[in-house]
């Protein structure tokens, strides 16, 4: 997703939802249910709720879903969650950069 406004905006919409409607860590939304309300493929969802944290929106998640909060140990608890994430794909890279050694042409 770029960062067109049309982009930005819908991001904004589905965050000031997420936090109108109250969702929370023990009830949060997930991703179908935002695509259903926006009338979007579930991974334009996933794309907006980046787009709104890189926007500095704390939106935040969890394995059962989306949540807006403005707790610190819950936007901790998203970025630990993203950077383990990360060093697993890390991991991944760096096996397939193995894998393409000199035995593969």
């Amino acid at each position: 997703m770029s960062l067109d406004s049309a982009s930005i905006s819908l991001s904004r919409n589905i965050a000031e939802w997420i936090e109108r409607e109250k969702f929370t860590q023990e009830k949060p939304v997930t991703a179908p249910q935002i695509a259903t309300q926006f009338h979007i493929h579930p991974s334009i969802v996933r794309s907006c709720v980046n787009l709104a944290r890189i926007t500095g929106i704390p939106i935040c998640s969890n394995p059962k879903g989306y949540f807006y909060s403005h707790k610190r140990e819950h936007v901790e608890a998203t970025i630990a969650h993203m950077e383990d994430r990360i060093n697993k794909q890390l991991a991944a890279i760096s096996g397939l950069h193995s894998a393409i050694g000199d035995d593969m042409k």
